[in-house]
């Protein structure tokens, strides 16, 4: 399968050189295939936001090498623009990543800067806020007057808009009740179907990454882990503990059925769906 993102040997380190330096990632070589639903866990400060920011050129490598699509990313600094078009990150904090006067002019900054054509631009908007189910009553109001949860989806439509072939999430439903949380990220879902684009996620919520994650990277205070499949990952849930890391609710309550006396059920239950099958099945 094709490599979408790749890092060699990535290192960095904040403050670099003082006597305050601090390693925030450190040695890390992976590669994302294109096309594939990959989430990133690790307790606070493992170095998950400082990983991801070194995907689309928002930090520079202490040492180490980005590639996008082939291509190393600091080989110039055109090409760090252009990288910037091709992996859209949504962070945790939205009103960080609003600043024009209304929503519509913040979802359309992104692709105006695409030397596309207004026209292209305005199609681009119209399907972004189509796909985020945001209200077009609120497109000429400030991002501030309105709620979280929409400059969340004001966000998410201004990197969409750019259509990028990364989208990177950084705690996407953090703060979010239940049913927005599902309707967005069941949103990302079916635009992911559609696009056939890599979607790399951060989560503290371990029953989402179990829902939807293909592959885990795990980050322990800046190096890997653990990197494979997620129900592989999961299945190591005494190592994740050591790692003040949780595994889902219903991994839990199989692994304690295994260790009553259960031996028939699988190593690994991710989620509800799973549950049901596997005890219908017996």
């Amino acid at each position: 399968m094709s490599v979408a993102i790749e890092t060699q040997n990535l290192t960095f380190h904040y403050l670099k050189g003082t006597r305050l330096q601090k390693t925030a990632v450190n040695n890390v070589s992976v590669k994302f295939n294109k096309y594939e639903i990959i989430a990133i866990i690790g307790h606070t400060g493992s170095g998950k936001s400082s990983f991801i920011q070194h995907l689309n050129g928002l930090l520079k490598p202490s040492s180490g090498k980005v590639f996008v699509n082939g291509e190393d990313i600091w080989k110039n600094r055109t090409n760090v623009r252009n990288v910037r078009f091709k992996v859209g990150v949504v962070f945790q904090q939205p009103e960080y990543q609003l600043f024009e006067d209304t929503i519509y002019k913040d979802i359309a900054f992104g692709p105006s800067n695409m030397g596309i054509s207004d026209e292209e631009v305005k199609n681009r908007v119209e399907e972004a806020v189509k796909f985020v189910g945001l209200n077009r009553k609120i497109l000429n109001e400030s991002p501030f007057d309105v709620s979280g949860g929409e400059k969340r989806k004001a966000v998410i439509a201004g990197v969409v808009a750019m259509d990028p072939d990364v989208l990177i999430l950084d705690e996407l439903t953090a703060g979010l009740d239940p049913f927005s949380r599902d309707d967005i990220f069941s949103r990302v879902i079916n635009y992911h179907k559609i696009r056939k684009n890599t979607v790399i996620f951060t989560s503290h919520n371990m029953d989402e990454v179990a829902s939807f994650a293909e592959k885990v990277l795990v980050l322990n205070k800046g190096e890997v882990a653990m990197f494979d499949k997620t129900s592989e990952v999961f299945s190591r849930a005494e190592e994740l503990k050591s790692m003040s890391l949780s595994v889902p609710e219903v991994t839990v309550i199989f692994s304690r059925l295994k260790k009553m006396g259960h031996k028939n059920l699988p190593d690994c239950v991710l989620d509800i769906e799973g549950a049901v099958k596997t005890l219908c099945s017996r």
